[in-house]
């Protein structure tokens, strides 16, 4: 299992003083998915596909949702956000 750099980023900042250490150890164990140009250009895709249809995702959730397609990774998440982008991009795997 891997976490896009994005998303272990919202871990930290998001995360109690209380989590923080076993947020820290859990990112370290865990490969860290870089945020690439492939990405960006995936992720402002994804973007205007919503936003053509009505729909406002967070963009950190855009981009992890396009380093997780593009490294072929299932994304564990309770993030709603991920089902709206699910419903236009197949390949993204929750």
């Amino acid at each position: 299992m891997n976490l896009s750099g994005d998303a272990a980023y919202k871990k930290i900042r998001d995360g109690s003083e209380k989590e923080l250490n076993v947020i820290l150890r859990l990112i370290d164990a865990m490969g860290i998915l870089p945020f690439t140009a492939k990405n960006t250009k995936h992720a402002a895709v994804i973007w205007a596909k919503l936003k053509e249809k009505g729909l406002t995702v967070n963009d950190a959730d855009v981009m992890i949702a396009a380093t997780a397609i593009n490294a072929k990774e299932k994304l564990a998440t309770t993030d709603n956000d991920f089902m709206k982008i699910r419903r236009f991009h197949e390949n993204l795997t929750l």
